[in-house]
């Protein structure tokens, strides 16, 4: 899922427990009520903004989750104890997860 689109816009397709907790969202939210559904979104890697009229907006990924998520879906192997990504891996081996992580926001986030 990309952060580029509000995934408020797509919460059919959302997993059920992030379903759940967006349906506590019935407009009528204080600032305080959604900090706290916030941080419990935030706690299965989503987040979301709201404006001062405490209107709820740009629900997203955060780049953990979204990194999470790109390991998981086969676009990083491990070979000889080196992290590779598919589209380069004998070209490109990543010593540690860090410089994975670095990879993957500077290459595959900005694209």
């Amino acid at each position: 899922m990309s952060t580029c689109q509000d995934l408020f816009r797509f919460v059919d397709q959302l997993p059920k427990p992030i379903r759940a907790i967006i349906a506590q969202l019935d407009g009528e939210q204080s600032y305080s009520e959604l900090t706290t559904i916030c941080a419990e979104l935030e706690q299965h890697g989503y987040t979301f903004d709201f404006y001062l009229d405490a209107e709820p907006y740009d629900l997203r990924m955060t780049l953990d989750a979204e990194f999470q998520e790109w390991i998981n879906d086969g676009n990083v192997m491990v070979k000889d104890g080196l992290y590779c990504t598919q589209d380069a891996q004998y070209k490109n081996r990543i010593a540690d997860l860090p410089s994975l992580y670095d990879y993957f926001f500077k290459n595959i986030m900005q694209q």
